[in-house]
């Protein structure tokens, strides 16, 4: 898909954002079902959905957190990691030790202050259509 031109290189100007934090917040949810049954096929955010905000953001200079709406493990799409769409963002995630450990404990949202980060990001895929457009708790502390 990359080299077909379905996840381009960016190639425009780029911007230090040393100093600055970055949140990005996923679902939580990991199977495709209807509403109530637990078992289907596996799902979850995009990798490249992921992938891409959070490497942006790191080569930015940014201190990056990773959130989902109940913490924990995040689930990835493992259609998403496959050859044929896998970019080269999903690959250095692939073999970056701690991405994996963020990705294998996100921050419940609920405990998350958005007032602490300059940027928030919020990831698509099957997964968010169950569970991150229900979420009505994303917000400053005390609201």
């Amino acid at each position: 898909m990359h080299k077909a031109g379905l996840h381009p290189t960016y190639s425009g100007p780029t911007v230090s954002l040393a100093g600055k934090r970055a949140l990005i917040i996923t679902t939580s949810h990991d199977v495709l079902a209807a509403p109530g049954e637990t078992e289907g096929e596996a799902t979850g955010v995009m990798a490249s959905e992921l992938t891409h905000p959070y490497y942006t953001f790191l080569d930015g200079g940014m201190d990056v957190d990773l959130a989902s709406i109940r913490g924990g493990e995040i689930p990835i799409d493992p259609q998403t990691l496959r050859f044929m769409v896998k970019s080269p963002e999903d690959e250095r995630y692939l073999n970056d030790t701690l991405a994996q450990a963020k990705v294998k404990n996100a921050i419940p949202i609920a405990g998350v202050d958005i007032g602490q980060y300059d940027i928030v990001f919020l990831s698509g895929g099957w997964g968010a259509a169950y569970d991150l457009a229900q979420f009505t708790r994303i917000g400053r502390e005390g609201q």
